[in-house]
Parts: C-alpha cells; structure tokens; sequence
C-alpha cells in the first residue's frame, strides 16, 4: 500500500476532518464513485478513472481507513446479481432477458469495519445517483452502525490478504456458462448505467 498515495487523498477529499468526521467523509467519498465493472480492482486505477465496481471500490476504502488508523478487513460473499436489480427500470432488452432467464453469479466485497468491540457492516457500493432507480444507497451514516450490505448473501469466503488474487480464483472456477452470463451481465449493467449518468 502506498502510504503517501492515500495520504494525499486524505489531504484532498476530507481536509480540516476531526478523525470521526474524516471517517463519514472517506466513506461517502468512496461511496460516491461511480459504480461500474471494468475488471479493474486497482485502487489507484479506481481513483484515476472514478469509476469502479465492490471489489475496487472496497479496497479504496479499507486503505484509505487504515490511513486514518481504524482497523478493518474486507469479506467476500457468493450472491445472485440478478436478485438485486431493482425492477421497474428501463434496461436494454438483452439485460432484461438475462435477468429473467438467469441466475447471474457473482462474488461481492465489503469491508467490516471495527468500532470498539464491534465490527461493523460498511457497503460503498452504490453511489447517489443511483437512488433515483431504487438501488439502496447508504445514506446519512454517522460512524456507528451498519449499513445495508448491496447484495443478499449466501454463503461467505475465508479472509484473505490478497482479495484480488481470492476474486480472480472464484471467477475462474465457475462453469464457462456462468462466467460468460455474469461478464455480459456486467457489461451490460456498466454500459446501462453509463447512459443514465450521461443523462442525469
């Protein structure tokens, strides 16, 4: 990790932060890229190109809280894309039969944070804009409790240090059907996701 890197965000995102406001602040900030999956995860890549999917996005934030000095970890959970889209939007005709004839798999990321004696939920994931097409976006969080984790998990991963290389595994291990419905799934979501921005 570079020490400096996140330093300087730090400096540029949240300055003249007491350490608990610092602490809302790295969390919206992050919250508030763009989500979108370009297969990059690098958080550095991320900040540069302000746009990113859980995996990236959740990397940024752990390291950005390690910085200000909160210990935290990142979990890795096995879900069903297709289950927390909300209905109701006007996707492209391709995404809408994938979610009607699909289970779309995926592995979601989001970092538990501790406070005290507590760990707590912190998903960044969905940025403000999407609100408006009914994703659950973690607004008003004071530090101090959960929030609403993106996805429905089912099951949960072993923590692990190298999250990417954990990711990287996972995908290559699904049946080639399943990889080839979550990449045009994803796809198709960052590009929908595009237009509206482009829009809005």
């Amino acid at each position: 990790m570079d020490d400096n890197f996140y330093d300087q965000l730090l400096k540029k995102w949240c300055p003249h932060s007491s350490p608990e406001e610092a602490l809302v602040c790295v969390f919206e900030t992050v919250r508030d890229i763009p989500y979108g999956s370009t297969g990059e995860r690098e958080p550095e890549k991320i900040v540069h190109e302000n746009l990113g999917s859980c995996s990236g996005k959740h990397l940024l934030l752990s390291n950005l809280l390690k910085s200000l000095g909160y210990d935290n970890k990142i979990v890795t959970c096995f879900h069903y894309f297709d289950e927390v889209m909300p209905r109701g939007n006007d996707y492209p005709k391709r995404f809408k039969e994938i979610l009607s004839t699909h289970r779309v798999i995926d592995f979601h990321h989001f970092v538990k944070l501790k406070r005290g004696r507590q760990w707590l939920n912190l998903d960044a994931t969905w940025d403000a804009l999407l609100h408006r097409f009914g994703f659950p976006v973690n607004f008003g969080w004071k530090g101090n409790t959960d929030t609403l984790i993106a996805v429905k998990p089912i099951r949960f991963y072993p923590e692990t240090d190298d999250l990417i290389g954990l990711k990287v595994k996972l995908i290559a291990e699904m049946h080639r059907e399943d990889r080839e419905i979550r990449a045009e799934f994803l796809r198709l979501l960052t590009e929908w996701l595009r237009e509206i921005r482009s829009k809005a």
